[in-house]
């Protein structure tokens, strides 16, 4: 008999064994979530991976600029920007040290200075240009008064403007 009332004693004890584990419909809903994120998200990642990989033209000559500019600053004297036309490069310095960065192939860089030449409007005032050789950094932080063009093959010519005072790029209104 002592059998027979220990089992009946685990019996009524006894709960139903449940597995753990997702639904299908919890699989669904998660796979769901993650394409509906990864297609908000994929279109902004890769404008985001092609900036900082820098190999855009008007990136690179920005980076270049800022590069300059504190090297004038640091070093407390002026620094040149000049584009080499045969090797495709961005050459900044004094005559204590000197760096370059390559531009893509089918990209030239055209410094525009204010001087006798063809109309512009720099500053919000039109003034004459012409095609300078370098563009000048200050140890002030300043650097010459200039509009630069990127010219790509089979594009379009891009127009960068520079705040002389700053050296930043002047905000254009894209339509």
């Amino acid at each position: 008999m002592k059998p027979v009332a220990k089992q009946n004693r685990l019996s009524r004890h006894a709960r139903p064994c449940r597995r753990g584990g997702f639904t299908l419909v919890e699989i669904i809903l998660v796979l769901a979530l993650v394409v509906l994120v990864a297609t908000l998200l994929i279109p902004g990642a890769n404008s985001m991976l092609r900036a900082m990989a820098g190999d855009e033209p008007d990136r690179m000559f920005w980076d270049s600029v800022v590069a300059a500019r504190e090297q004038a600053l640091t070093g407390n004297r002026m620094v040149e920007l000049r584009f080499d036309k045969t090797k495709r490069q961005l050459f900044w310095g004094d005559s204590a040290a000197r760096q370059h960065r390559e531009l893509p192939a089918g990209v030239r860089v055209q410094f525009l200075q204010p001087l006798a030449g063809s109309s512009i409007l720099l500053g919000g005032q039109l003034v004459e240009t012409q095609e300078a050789s370098l563009l000048r950094f200050y140890a002030d932080g300043t650097c010459d008064a200039v509009r630069v063009q990127i010219l790509r093959s089979g594009a379009p010519a891009q127009a960068l403007a520079i705040d002389p005072w700053t050296c930043a790029p002047v905000l254009t209104v894209r339509k």
